[in-house]
């Protein structure tokens, strides 16, 4: 996080990882596939960086969940953010169990966990994991809210960088860096720390044609 890249090859592997919200709730939901970063792991994958996705929003088989319908549901809303602080603090959750089995399996080198704002505290637990178990990794946040608050992401001191806007392109861009040593600063739409400051790089144009995108990676998709 000093600026450089820290891996000595582009022998690596990429692990992007929706956290958990809704399962810590223990609310039933029905299945839905993670769009957003599949675009990203298709966009890694042709061109032969190795990406996977995890995931951790939907219960495991056997897991402990129940449906609700729309009002019900509406109504433990108030709640449902005090449960997921007792999840998150409850250290035998099945999903945290699973997150630290797909780590030890995958032993990705770069992380990308992607977010909205009331997925904050779940995605902290997530990184935090995640330098337990891999140390070395580095660790991007992207999605909604770090498009918005790039520098307050970085105050956790387990995130190294944020990817603001579209990130298909910016995360291409950081496994060429890995891939070529380039410094960070030649990621447009990165941000990240060097020397205990926060560096923001120019902001990367909007993708103006579509084509350009690989179809969403659909099969490399870990407890769909």
């Amino acid at each position: 996080a000093d600026g450089t890249v820290p891996w000595d090859d582009c022998d690596m592997k990429t692990l992007l990882i929706k956290p958990p919200y809704t399962r810590l709730k223990g609310t039933g939901q029905a299945p839905y596939f993670p769009l957003g970063i599949a675009y990203i792991a298709g966009v890694l994958n042709r061109n032969c960086f190795e990406a996977r996705i995890y995931h951790a929003e939907n219960p495991a088989p056997g897991e402990k969940t129940f449906a609700m319908e729309a009002a019900a549901e509406f109504a433990n809303r108030s709640q449902g953010q005090r449960q997921v602080q007792r999840a998150i603090e409850d250290l035998e959750h099945p999903a945290w169990a699973e997150l630290r089995q797909v780590l030890r399996e995958e032993k990705p080198d770069l992380v990308g966990v992607t977010l909205l704002s009331v997925e904050v505290a779940s995605a902290r637990h997530v990184t935090r994991i995640v330098k337990e178990e891999l140390p070395d990794s580095f660790v991007v946040w992207g999605g909604v809210h770090p498009t918005f608050m790039p520098e307050s992401c970085l105050e956790n001191p387990e995130v190294d960088a944020a990817a603001v806007g579209e990130g298909e392109f910016t995360f291409l861009d950081i496994c060429r860096a890995i891939d070529e040593r380039r410094d960070w600063r030649e990621v447009d739409g990165l941000v990240f720390k060097r020397d205990g400051e926060i560096v923001r790089n120019s902001p990367r144009a909007p993708i103006d044609d579509l084509d350009n995108l690989a179809l969403p990676d659909r099969k490399n998709v870990l407890f769909p």
